[in-house]
């Protein structure tokens, strides 16, 4: 039997479509794209995002690009056919790797061979991951060979003229597995395969090493890369202690997450630069950093606590009010939400080693347990409460209690922080006192390292 075309029409997949909309909105606190106009209409598209966070790397690029994307991914997700039957209506095609038994490879050609026909439609874009694999660490690795092979491949119908473009998508996170975290998707400045046509004609080797290059170089202006291994830790501390003051050198007025990767990319650069041609000041920065970060752990807190020295009595006290007042909204929220919230983490920590591969644990299981839980509580809601409108007022009410109880003890931890750094200000706690001077010799180090002239 004929399998129909991946790119076809799929009623099965506007459904999966919209219930995974629904629940990245709620996954994602916050959800900010860029640049998707970038995407041609008329074109064939690959797609080319980086590779940190397993299939959240997926989702994000379907939510921000507004087109429904063909995406290749590993095959051993394919291995149950029911499964495999599904993924592909989702429009998910595997690509097999060595791992997979080299029996398998053969396989590929058949794939690629599919996905030239959809990209030739031009219907879809097709999202390939050029890394291959995902890594856990805010860099760009080296790219692998598939998908400029798919793209010379479907330019033969094209030649020199112009025809297939690759896509750079660029994917950032606030936290890999973190439930109501921050995303951010930009698309790049499409590069165009016939450039590299006539050479591609000469040496097909020495062209797909050009692009790959080009590929490379691009991505890079899309993301975070930290190429340090010996100091990635201090790269990635120094995000949160200074990007508000980079933002303000650079002359940015907003705080998105657009802006804030901006600000970061140019840091980076700035103390790459210092860590080729000064060493020594940046091994000193990493040992500073270090005792900082471990202290202010150690304290149960985090930097943002001590960006601003003082905190007002009053306003800690009326949100201590606050969370008295509201605090019946949390408990039904907790006691309506918590046993699927407690099964997903305990799925994801007991089960998932990988960092990476656990928000996307999350919120697989999260988008299918919950709306099947709520359904329980419904029926038994329709069976035992009147009137009619309290049931549906109860089926309602239940995620939106739910995020009212999440955000209701985040709220409590951040307090809980926020007391603790007054009490130990006012008793003149010596460990406290050190966390601040290691913070302002931190900030007075940047300050020396950044060669960027200041906005203001």
């Amino acid at each position: 039997m004929t399998k129909k075309a991946i790119d076809r029409f799929s009623i099965m997949y506007i459904v999966f479509r919209t219930h995974m909309m629904i629940t990245h909105r709620i996954f994602y606190r916050k959800m900010q794209s860029k640049f998707h106009n970038r995407i041609p209409k008329d074109r064939p598209v690959l797609m080319a995002p980086n590779h940190q966070n397993a299939l959240m790397d997926a989702i994000g690029p379907i939510m921000a690009c507004r087109r429904e994307p063909i995406f290749l991914t590993r095959a051993d997700v394919f291995n149950n056919k029911i499964i495999a039957r599904i993924f592909r209506s989702f429009k998910m095609l595997p690509v097999y790797r060595i791992r997979d038994g080299a029996g398998e490879l053969g396989k590929n050609e058949a794939i690629f061979q599919e996905s030239m026909g959809a990209l030739l439609r031009k219907k879809c874009p097709v999202a390939i991951m050029p890394e291959g694999n995902h890594g856990d660490k805010r860099r760009l690795r080296p790219l692998v060979k598939g998908i400029f092979r798919v793209a010379f491949q479907a330019q033969e119908s094209y030649g020199e003229n112009p025809g297939v473009v690759i896509v750079p998508v660029g994917i950032d996170y606030s936290n890999y597995p973190a439930f109501r975290g921050h995303m951010f998707v930009q698309f790049g400045e499409p590069i165009e395969v016939n450039e590299y046509w006539a050479e591609y004609m000469e040496n097909q080797p020495r062209a797909i090493n050009t692009i790959r290059e080009r590929l490379s170089n691009e991505m890079k202006k899309y993301i975070i890369n930290i190429e340090s291994e010996d100091h990635y830790d201090t790269y990635m501390l120094m995000r949160q202690v200074y990007n508000k003051r980079m933002r303000k050198r650079l002359g940015f007025r907003k705080k998105d997450m657009y802006h804030r990767l901006l600000a970061d990319q140019a840091m980076i650069r700035e103390f790459a630069g210092v860590e080729e041609a000064e060493p020594e000041k940046m091994s000193e920065l990493s040992e500073i950093s270090k005792e900082y970060a471990d202290g202010v752990k150690r304290f149960g807190m985090r930097d943002w606590v001590f960006r601003k020295n003082k905190h007002s009595l009053l306003l800690l006290i009326l949100a201590d009010l606050g969370m008295l007042l509201t605090l019946p909204l949390f408990v039904f929220g907790f006691i309506t939400n918590y046993l699927v919230y407690w099964v997903v983490s305990r799925i994801t920590e007991k089960l998932i080693k990988d960092n990476s591969f656990k928000s996307s644990v999350k919120f697989i299981a999260g988008s299918l347990l919950f709306p099947l839980y709520y359904l329980i509580l419904f029926i038994a809601a329709w069976i035992f409460a009147d009137p009619g409108w309290v049931k549906w007022a109860f089926l309602g009410s239940l995620p939106l209690t739910g995020l009212f109880a999440h955000t209701w003890y985040i709220w409590l931890k951040k307090l809980r922080s926020l007391w603790s750094y007054q009490f130990k200000s006012l008793a003149g706690n010596k460990d406290l006192r050190k966390l601040k001077d290691l913070r302002k010799q931190i900030i007075d180090m940047a300050e020396a390292f950044i060669n960027v002239p200041s906005a203001n």
